[in-house]
């Protein structure tokens, strides 16, 4: 069974949920953790993720590995949504991500992805 690729609008939608969540800015680690997390659930759920990025296994515990490449600057994927909801240098502490002041836009979610 083919897998559909890595969707990067909806990782970003889903990233900048959860960062407006929390004020606006977050600690990219923890929410690198937290996308692995949904994807998890997500398949236990409903049989399908919903970033379907690949995860990948790091000393300090699983990635999503074309999210983690894009939040570190080091990605191959366009990723325009991405830059769109998050600025390029945060003014908080370094791994901290931070959303720009837009208003965001979540309809590549659906209602149980966002709940």
């Amino acid at each position: 069974m083919m897998l559909p690729n890595f969707k990067e609008k909806k990782t970003a939608q889903l990233a900048s949920l959860i960062v407006q969540e929390a004020g606006g800015h977050y600690d990219m680690y923890r929410l690198i953790k937290l996308l692995y997390i949904v994807d998890r659930e997500a398949l236990k759920r409903w049989g399908s993720p919903v970033t379907f990025d690949s995860p990948y296994s790091m000393k300090s515990g699983p990635v999503l590995s074309s999210t983690y490449d894009i939040m570190k600057g080091n990605s191959k994927i366009d990723a325009p949504e991405w830059h769109r909801v998050f600025l390029p240098k945060s003014p908080h502490p370094h791994h901290t991500l931070t959303l720009k002041p837009i208003e965001l836009y979540f309809g590549e979610m659906s209602r149980a992805e966002m709940e």
